[in-house]
């Protein structure tokens, strides 16, 4: 994932939000818990740098997690997330 392999693709648009801590996921959810209700037909991804960060991460259908690829074109570049 850190190289932009093994991505869920979603052909639906997606919103993506970072959180590099546990605190910033907790505040990612919540956001994730607004926006979905805005946007109910999209897909959802919060990004983290650590484990920690994803365990704290509800397991639902339109939300989905990856580990912050490295910012570095080629990774970035794989296409849609979700």
């Amino acid at each position: 994932q850190r190289l932009g392999y093994k991505l869920n693709k979603s052909s639906k648009k997606t919103i993506w939000i970072h959180a590099a801590s546990v605190g910033e996921t907790k505040i990612a959810i919540r956001l994730y818990e607004k926006l979905e209700k805005l946007y109910p037909d999209s897909c959802f991804l919060i990004s983290s740098t650590t484990s920690s960060s994803k365990s704290i991460i509800p397991k639902i259908s339109n939300l989905d997690h990856c580990y912050l690829p490295v910012d570095w074109l080629l990774a970035s570049r794989f296409g849609q997330i979700c």
